[in-house]
């Protein structure tokens, strides 16, 4: 996430999750330039283009549209970016922006944390959940084209048709407590999705492994045949 987040508030070795949608309520053409962008989709046959992804020139129209180019213009929906990443630390004063050795007291706690883009247009950094310390994400892919998972992969080198024939996502990860437990010692590898193993960490606190699949509805509902 070049530009984004500082290399230091990423813990190494970590997958991220970027998420982005249209919000679900509907809302008017601004009047004037926005912060933050927004989507407007036609209705109107006689549109040169099918969609617009900005942050103003909305001018595409409804289905009461002519050639001459008379008709309301379709409503928008603001473009929502989300993305979850793990850091290694979860920042408590306000003064704190990265994380440093001073982070969290002097014991930083690894984090789940959110950057979202605001209706500001600001990007706003939020941690979510202490003690989780890796994810990793396999993203399931229609090799056949029957809309169901036949392999997974990591994607690190898929090409846009590959990417185009991901119809699930299998998310991994490995949550940490967040104190210490005495005489224990952590010996265990874990294994976090298809091919990564994590550890052993051989300190004190104990781990356990997540794991959530999500089916892609759209591109995994059934496929049309011209």
């Amino acid at each position: 996430m070049p530009g984004c987040v500082e290399s230091g508030d990423i813990q190494p070795g970590t997958d991220a999750l970027i998420i982005r949608r249209s919000e679900t309520n509907l809302s008017p053409v601004p009047a004037a330039a926005t912060t933050a962008p927004y989507l407007q989709v036609s209705l109107c046959q006689y549109d040169a283009a099918g969609y617009r992804l900005d942050t103003t020139g909305f001018t595409l129209r409804q289905k009461d549209c002519t050639s001459t180019g008379a008709g309301s213009l379709t409503q928008v929906r603001r473009f929502l970016v989300h993305v979850y990443f793990v850091s290694p630390c979860n920042v408590y004063a306000s003064s704190q922006t990265t994380c440093t050795s001073a982070a969290d007291g002097g014991r930083p706690i690894p984090t789940l944390k959110r950057l979202e883009l605001s209706s500001a247009g600001v990007l706003v950094m939020t941690p979510l959940v202490e003690g989780i310390q890796n994810m990793q994400i396999d993203y399931g892919l229609d090799v056949s084209g029957n809309g169901a998972v036949d392999a997974y992969s990591d994607c690190a080198a898929c090409t846009v048709a590959q990417w185009a024939s991901v119809v699930a996502v299998r998310i991994n990860l490995l949550a940490r407590n967040q104190e210490a437990t005495p005489v224990f010692v952590d010996e265990k590898t874990y294994t976090l999705g298809n091919a990564l193993s994590d550890g052993p960490y051989s300190d004190a606190y104990k781990r356990r492994i997540y794991s959530q699949f999500v089916r892609l509805v759209n591109p995994a509902s059934r496929k049309e045949t011209p």
